[in-house]
């Protein structure tokens, strides 16, 4: 299955002129030992100058991210439009894998002089467990109750 995809992202990327390599568990997969990976690394050598040119790609292959990842992303940007989208990502996918979110934030932690990915998301965490937030979809509205707290 990731052979495939591997191969149509490559091909996209490729006829655009898009420097990239694949890196992390999909690379060991294809040049090392199998291993179990849901998901696939890939590393480009543009700018933002391209940015542009790669969302066509990812339009073109339908590429869907999962919202973790999108969460992981969103707190690395840090500007204010990418917290609320943080908030709304969390609102709209309750069953969100906050462990993972966790570890990878983690990791940026540790390579990155900031430091402070991991405390950010915690941070959005709990004011959304302060506060009872609920989406429904159906109606495209938001429902806010806050909870009290002593002191």
């Amino acid at each position: 299955m990731f052979e495939k995809i591997l191969s149509r992202i490559g091909a996209s990327l490729n006829k655009q002129n898009l420097p990239y390599m694949i890196i992390g568990g999909q690379a060991v997969l294809l040049h090392g030992e199998p291993r179990l990976t849901r998901d696939i690394g890939i590393t480009l050598g543009i700018n933002t100058d391209h940015l542009d040119v790669l969302l066509s790609v990812v339009q073109e292959l339908a590429l869907k991210p999962l919202p973790e990842d999108l969460i992981i992303h969103k707190v690395f940007a840090g500007r204010p439009r990418d917290v609320e989208d943080v908030r709304t990502v969390l609102l709209k996918n309750p069953d969100i894998d906050i462990r993972y979110i966790q570890k990878w934030l983690k990791e940026f932690d540790q390579a990155s002089d900031e430091k402070n990915f991991l405390k950010k998301f915690e941070e959005i965490l709990e004011e959304k467990t302060r506060s009872k937030v609920t989406y429904s979809p159906n109606y495209l509205d938001f429902n806010i109750s806050f909870k009290r707290t002593s002191g």
